[in-house]
């Protein structure tokens, strides 16, 4: 689980037999397979060395799998990866489309899965030279998608992801077409209400306090 150790591990020739188990039959063994390369992926010195491997190859297929820890282990996986930008063209020569991620991210029937894969297209929308690619695989509608979500992470990403594709001018009528200023508005409202909730809250106990320091004051 410490750094050190997933560095450790990758060196020591993990990455193959994780490889096979992911091509093998069982199920249960590809959501173990796919949960230990999500865990050694956090670690930044491996990211580059998983995307480099064939595995990455299969935990793209993975990300696919009817399996719902499988798929949710493999999307979070390859968002790992994706938080470095030299793996994003070893993911697109791993498989030429994005579209297995937005359909996740837009449309699965489990939250932590659509969160992992919408993370996954937001970090890819940090390089430019992915928006292109992005865009025409359907991560606009994905994205918005998950602005409307009841998941405030998913929030955060699909929001991120937006901002970061419409930082380039002509991306604009592309993402304008998902419908974006919608969500995005009621999620800005939704949000300042939220604030205010909370800082009337922290104002109720501030009084609350106070009166119960009064209150002591008085008994002595």
């Amino acid at each position: 689980s410490d750094p050190e150790s997933r560095v450790n591990i990758v060196r020591a020739g993990a990455l193959e037999p994780l490889m096979l188990g992911s091509r093998g039959d069982d199920e249960n063994v590809h959501a173990e397979c796919a949960a230990t390369i999500y865990n050694l992926s956090l670690n930044e010195r491996n990211k580059l060395k998983i995307s480099e491997c064939e595995v990455l190859k299969d935990m793209i297929n993975l990300s696919q799998s009817e399996h719902i820890e499988t798929c949710k282990q493999a999307c979070g996986s390859l968002a790992n990866l994706a938080e470095n930008e030299r793996t994003h063209e070893k993911m697109v020569l791993a498989n030429p489309t994005f579209a297995y991620l937005s359909v996740r991210a837009r449309s699965h029937s489990n939250v932590t899965v659509r969160r992992q894969a919408c993370r996954a297209l937001s970090n890819l929308s940090t390089n430019k030279e992915m928006h292109e690619k992005l865009i025409t695989d359907g991560a606009p509608m994905a994205l918005v998608a998950c602005t409307k979500s009841h998941d405030r992470l998913s929030q955060r990403f699909g929001a991120a992801g937006l901002v970061n594709l419409t930082t380039i001018a002509k991306n604009h009528p592309a993402v304008l077409e998902a419908e974006p200023v919608s969500p995005l508005v009621n999620l800005i409202n939704k949000l300042s209400e939220d604030y205010e909730e909370q800082q009337k809250s922290v104002e109720d106990e501030g009084i609350e306090a106070g009166e119960s320091r009064l209150d002591r004051k008085s008994v002595v």
